[in-house]
């Protein structure tokens, strides 16, 4: 891989000191956006900020649900993914690498022929399926609090929440003088 990544580059570097790739190339243009008032470039900036959020949750979504494959927070699952890894290592002893790779180039580049179409739809809506009925780890966040008792006295409360599911929340709160 690192041979193929740096002869890829090597090419690159050939291709644009030969002139083969054009001015342009490998340049970022940013641009300005066109003006606006305050009102529209605020709500522009918190549609921005809300997106981000959700790419935020969804990511941690799914780093709950890895954790609960990997540590066996759910059995059935983690023995289902520890056979596929256990098949796929099999294949790769067994089959030459070269050849998995052929088939993988020939998927990618036949994936939206006709005849192939509806069965990688399928593959792709099962997949997603699957990752779905996956549960999320329960997390358990916990914190306290300081509250004033009498003088130069505090108490520490602890407030935990626990949260099993992104779609449904459960809060257990327990309020405890430490």
């Amino acid at each position: 891989m690192l041979m193929m990544l740096a002869a890829g580059m090597l090419l690159l570097k050939g291709l644009r000191e030969q002139g083969c790739l054009g001015r342009d190339f490998a340049k970022v243009t940013i641009r300005d956006q066109p003006s606006s008032n305050t009102i529209q470039k605020i709500i522009a900036v918190k549609e921005a900020m809300r997106e981000v959020e959700k790419n935020l949750q969804n990511l941690n979504v799914s780093l709950l649900k890895i954790s609960t494959i990997l540590l066996a927070g759910q059995p059935q699952i983690t023995t289902e993914v520890a056979l596929v890894l256990l098949i796929s290592s099999a294949i790769l002893i067994i089959v030459p690498f070269k050849y998995i790779l052929a088939f993988f180039l020939f998927d990618l580049f036949t994936r939206e022929l006709e005849f192939r179409r509806e069965m990688v739809t399928k593959f792709t809506s099962l997949l997603k399926e699957r990752w779905a009925i996956f549960p999320v780890a329960a997390a358990l966040w916990s914190y306290y609090l300081t509250k004033a008792v009498g003088p130069g006295r505090q108490a520490k409360q602890e407030k935990s929440t626990t949260f099993e599911n992104p779609n449904q929340v459960r809060v257990v709160v327990s309020l405890d003088n430490i």
